[in-house]
């Protein structure tokens, strides 16, 4: 009997999102072998994953059929470079962070002239096919360089690249993310994996708080902020806030059920996944206008700049239709169902057969 065809996935931190894709290839006619790169800031600890990630791909990739790598850096090298010498048809996955440059905080992988954005570049013209999860990490967002002089795209960075780029967004499960049926709370909800301040600062807490501030009415709830960074909130000393670490899916749903709005400030971001998980559970989206936020959220919320933002942004919290819930739930039901992203994976395995 023939074995079935093998894919090769290479990636970091194991998140929500890769563990759906990790679902869908599973079940679909191939096999699936994962080469997690924990990162490591100890150099000894770094080369020690690196060359475990070395001998790993050399045995994998030549037995592979396909291999996908979820975002582009160190972790990628072996697997794409292993893919060119073997012929195996390669894919990355991006984003967000690895097709953007904000000097002023030190975020993006195209943000210092090091070997870590050199083997990028090699990266992105060496593998077969590129996903982004929004055309902006293709090419551009002019938004977020106006308002916050944040250059972004790969074209940007890469102009004369010949890889094909194609956006594949990501796509939720409408069964487990829903409403619960019941009335929602006064809440404004905002989620994210805050660990440091460089994210506290892309996630736009900053805004956050300033609304906390001048409507005391609602509940304002962060849920995702580390320990270490309490000491940001607590001079605020706002009553009406609330601070929670990262939590099961479980927990999460149950704060997107009782929330009645979701804000999403991220000054870049490709396709934030909380976003759409919160308005798959009828929570009233408010997004900063950049990257993929607006043709998430479409007409059932509210888009702000960062300027004059707070005072249309109250008095649209204010006079929200609780229907532009429903509205958000449809809206991520009809534009990122499942079977779109299993139709991508099946288009890039066809594709190697042609």
């Amino acid at each position: 009997m023939n074995k079935l065809p093998l894919v090769t996935m290479a990636f970091g931190i194991k998140r929500t999102f890769i563990k759906r894709d990790v679902a869908l290839l599973s079940s679909m006619e191939c096999r699936l072998q994962l080469i997690q790169a924990n990162p490591r800031k100890d150099w000894l600890r770094f080369l020690f994953n690196k060359t475990r990630e070395l001998f790993m791909c050399l045995w994998f990739v030549p037995q592979s059929k396909w291999v996908i790598s979820w975002f582009n850096d160190y972790h990628c090298f072996f697997l794409i470079l292993f893919a060119k010498i073997f012929k195996v048809k390669s894919l990355i996955i991006v984003g967000g962070y690895d097709a953007v440059c904000n000097t002023t905080i030190d975020y993006g992988l195209f943000s210092k002239a090091n070997l870590r954005q050199q083997i990028a570049r090699w990266n992105y013209n060496h593998c077969s096919e590129i996903w982004v999860v929004h055309q902006s990490l293709a090419y551009g967002c002019p938004i977020s360089n106006q308002q916050k002089h944040i250059t972004s795209g790969i074209k940007t960075f890469l102009p004369d690249l010949r890889t094909p780029i194609v956006e594949v967004p990501t796509v939720y499960d409408s069964t487990f993310w829903k409403s619960s049926g019941e009335e929602k709370d006064s809440i404004v909800l905002t989620v994210g994996i805050i660990n440091d301040k460089r994210t506290y600062d892309v996630k736009g807490i900053d805004v956050f708080l300033e609304l906390a501030k001048k409507m005391e009415s609602y509940q304002f709830i962060i849920v995702g902020i580390s320990q270490q960074l309490i000491h940001l909130l607590t001079p605020h000393q706002l009553k009406n806030l609330e601070f929670h670490p990262t939590c099961t899916q479980d927990k999460l749903r149950k704060f997107y059920q009782k929330s009645q709005f979701y804000f999403q400030g991220s000054t870049h971001e490709g396709h934030p996944n909380v976003l759409c998980e919160a308005m798959l559970c009828e929570c009233i989206p408010i997004g900063r206008r950049v990257f993929g936020i607006p043709d998430i959220i479409g007409s059932t919320g509210y888009l702000f700049d960062c300027s004059k933002h707070l005072e249309p942004m109250m008095a649209f919290i204010h006079s929200a239709d609780s229907s532009l819930g429903i509205q958000s739930r449809n809206r991520i039901m009809n534009q990122y169902p499942i079977t779109k992203r299993v139709d991508a994976f099946h288009a890039f395995f066809q594709s190697s057969n042609n």
